[in-house]
């Protein structure tokens, strides 16, 4: 171990965790560590979230401390606005009370059978403990057809991210249907959050990955594109909250203001003069990079290339290409994908290590192969005998199939990833 190079990176103006006890705030630059790293400062001055101008302007403002009274004005013209085009916005808050009061309120207002959804947790109480205040999804997940709610965790697979918005259409056998705003329907299966260690599973825990989406804290906003949002910042507490609100939005257009207090739009003076330091440091190294002529800038790239087990031979590089474009032309269909592996003797853990993939997305392909072939060999997937006794006898008694209702009776001693795959023996 040595030698390794590591490529940080983040957001000082980002708001950091709420301490209990304590208002102290010990940003990353105060740390041992980071005194030891030598760090050398890249400040990147492109951003991807934003398709305006003015919002952009307006964030850099905030950042410097000077907010100009064009850009209060601005701010103005957004309160209260109105979206008239099909998309029920999330509204930020300050605080949690606020946030559940008005989930809790909607939910409500909805007719219709509720559902709930239990986490299902492994691993020491403490661990558990830790990872579950990282976690954006609730213990217990109240849903019903109508919900506005909103994906917390990342799945390129099934097509949804971190932030994507959406309603939900039903429950087909006792997972949420989902519909985002983009027009796409997901079945929402569950998902795993792991502390790991040494490739060992320490701490786990399982839930679906949605929360209620009419309103969510600033803070667990952190990360989140949203198209549209209604936002409360006249009980900001702490510097940043107004920052963080608003770069959560891609447009202008899409902020409706309630409220503003004089802290909403104001920085930790601590990351003022942390931001001029870290900009001086990335022009001192931007200067140094200038002395090198292009030819021993390639010289060095191509050199890193090498030494990172890359190519610099053009045919070889063109071989790559074709033999890259080939693969795409003769791309096999996800589930295939998986059913070749199936065919190939592969555990559950070695198809999901393979393809880079969850078990949960993997189980929705043995759930869908088996729609289309009945007679396809999954049973080495079969729970041992004595718990599928036990989920089968549960599903007898209720006479259905939905997760949620036998996850209940079960009192959570099964995973949905568990359930599901008994129910593919019923």
């Amino acid at each position: 171990f040595g030698g390794m190079q590591v490529v940080i990176a983040g957001d000082f103006f980002q708001l950091p965790p709420i301490s209990r006890g304590s208002s102290e705030v010990e940003f990353i630059n105060k740390s041992k560590a980071w005194k030891a790293m030598g760090v050398r400062v890249c400040y990147l001055n492109e951003q991807f979230r934003h398709t305006d101008n003015i919002l952009e302007n307006m964030l850099n403002e905030i950042r410097t401390g000077n907010v100009s009274p064009l850009t209060r004005n601005k701010l103005n013209t957004s309160r209260n606005r109105k979206f008239n085009n099909g998309i029920t916005p999330t509204r930020l808050y300050t605080h949690n009370a606020d946030v559940d009061a008005l989930n809790d309120k909607e939910l409500e207002k909805l007719p219709g059978r509720e559902m709930k959804f239990e986490m299902t947790t492994k691993g020491r109480a403490a661990l558990v403990d830790t990872l579950k205040r990282g976690l954006l999804v609730p213990e217990t997940l109240r849903l019903k057809k109508g919900a506005a709610v909103l994906f917390v965790k990342n799945n390129f697979e099934e097509g949804y991210v971190n932030g994507t918005l959406g309603a939900v259409e039903g429950f087909d056998n006792g997972l949420p249907t989902v519909k985002t705003f983009s027009g796409k329907r997901i079945t929402v299966s569950g998902a795993k959050w792991e502390i790991m260690e040494d490739g060992k599973t320490l701490a786990a825990a399982e839930q679906i990955p949605l929360r209620l989406a009419w309103a969510i804290t600033i803070h667990k906003s952190q990360g989140m594109n949203i198209d549209a949002a209604v936002i409360d910042l006249s009980k900001s507490f702490m510097p940043g909250q107004g920052y963080v609100a608003l770069s959560r939005l891609r447009s202008l257009e899409g902020l409706s203001l309630l409220g503003l207090n004089d802290m909403a739009l104001s920085a930790h003076p601590d990351v003022a003069e942390l931001d001029k330091r870290l900009l001086a440091d990335s022009k001192k190294w931007e200067k140094a990079i200038s002395k090198f002529s292009a030819g021993e800038l390639d010289k060095m790239r191509g050199e890193f290339i090498v030494k990172c087990g890359g190519t610099l031979d053009k045919k070889e590089i063109e071989k790559n290409k074709i033999k890259t474009k080939a693969g795409a032309d003769k791309k096999i269909p996800t589930r295939e994908q998986t059913k070749a592996l199936i065919g190939k003797g592969f555990s559950l853990k070695e198809i999901a290590k393979e393809r880079g993939m969850t078990t949960g997305t993997l189980i929705a392909h043995f759930e869908k192969l088996k729609q289309i072939d009945p007679k396809i060999d999954l049973k080495r997937f079969k729970p041992n005998p004595a718990d599928f006794r036990k989920i089968k006898a549960v599903f007898d008694t209720l006479k259905e199939t939905k997760l949620a209702s036998a996850h209940r009776k079960l009192n959570g001693a099964y995973s949905y990833e568990e359930l599901r795959l008994a129910r593919l023996f019923l």
